[in-house]
This record gives structure tokens, sequence and C-alpha cells, in this order.
């Protein structure tokens, strides 16, 4: 009897692994394809938030600094560009001339330089918003959404409001995005091979009792004969 009993066993758990195994693999493929497509649409959706207040940014000081340069006030030209960098995630934050010498600054330092690297000649010669992206220095997971924003005055472009933004925010929150969905993952995928394991179980009960009728038909059959 007991022979026989780690035989039904066997069975039992031979068709439970297996039934284990397979829905497992597919809950397990259909989470990856479904939290993959998650995390990406959160990336999206965060990067476009960010864009979309770098826009809010840009309206709003580009439309104060115009009316600052039309008043000949320096010193609110500088106070608002002080105001702007010190805005979250905002990096660097200046004022160039159309000829793209350094207006006004968020560094003292800077005033009247003439950059001539490609990025400045790019921005100070735009004539709509223009968005760069490029990485943070030497942190390669880290972007620079950098804004450039012609003003215009009288129908005349009087200057160029250039600012920053990282991606630092966006990094964090997808990174706890990414630690929440793959909790979520673990957790789906042990819970479905355990109950395939037991579901496997309930169904290779009664294949184990068809088999054993069916041996003692064959049984009586042979005695019979």
């Amino acid at each position: 009897m007991i022979f026989i009993y780690k035989i039904k066993q066997k069975i039992n758990n031979s068709i439970a692994l297996k039934t284990a195994v397979i829905f497992g693999g597919f809950v397990f493929a259909v989470f990856l394809i479904l939290f993959s497509y998650l995390y990406l649409t959160e990336k999206k959706n965060l990067k476009l938030s960010l864009i979309d207040r770098g826009k809010f940014l840009s309206t709003i000081y580009s439309s104060i600094s115009i009316r600052a340069m039309e008043l000949g006030d320096d010193i609110s030209l500088i106070n608002n560009i002080q105001s702007l960098v010190e805005q979250q995630d905002v990096v660097h934050a200046m004022i160039l001339s159309p000829q793209g010498n350094v207006i006004a600054h968020n560094k003292p330092t800077e005033l009247g330089k003439m950059y001539d690297d490609n990025l400045s000649k790019k921005s100070s010669a735009v004539e709509s918003m223009t968005i760069f992206t490029y990485p943070y220095r030497e942190n390669a997971s880290l972007f620079v959404y950098e804004f450039a924003s012609p003003l215009i005055s009288k129908g005349q472009k009087i200057g160029v409001l250039r600012f920053a933004l990282t991606s630092r925010m966006v990094n964090e929150s997808l990174e706890r995005r990414l630690e929440f969905f793959s909790v979520i993952f673990i957790l789906m995928v042990v819970l479905s091979v355990i109950i395939s394991y037991f579901y496997g179980l309930s169904l290779s009960s009664p294949l184990v009792m068809a088999r054993e009728n069916l041996e003692d038909v064959e049984k009586e059959t042979a005695l019979l004969e």
C-alpha cells in the first residue's frame, strides 16, 4: 500500500509540476510584456510632463524678461533669471543677445561673455522655442533638456531666453516605479505558480483514479479468461 501511495504521489507531483511550469511560464511572459509596456508608457509620460513644465516656464519668464528689457530694468532682468534658476531641476539660466553674448546670467561672472560652442550658437539663432537634449556631464543616465526661446519686442528679436532642466526627477520617479513593478511582478509570478501547482494536483487525482479503475478492469478480464 505504501508503494502504491508513493506512485500516486509521484504521478500527482509530476502533473502538478508540469502544470505549474507551463502556466507559470505563460504568466511570466504575459506580465513581463505588460509591465514593460507600463514602464515605457510611464517613462514617456514623465518626459512629456517635464517638457510641458519647461514650456510653461519658458512662456512665463519670456514675457517677464521682455518687459524688463523694454524698460531697461537690468536689476529686474537679473532677478528674474535668478528666480528661474531656483526652480526645481533648473541647472542654469541666461539671456543671450541676438549676437550671442550674455546679457543676464544666474552667475554674475558670466555677464558679457560670448559663448562660441555649437549649442550656444544654435540657441542664440533660434526663431521659435527649441528644445535641445544632451547627457548631463559624465552621468549618461541623466539628461538635460535645454529650452531656447526668442524674446520678441515690437516684431524684433531682442534676445534669447535659455535655461536647462535635468531629468533627475524623471529618473527618480522611474526608479520608484521600477521597484514597485518588480515587486508586483515577482509576487504575481510566484502566486500563479503556487496556484497552478495545486490546480495540477486537483487535475491529476481523477487521472490516477481512472488509471486504477482501468487496471482493475484489465485484471478482472484476465481472470475471467
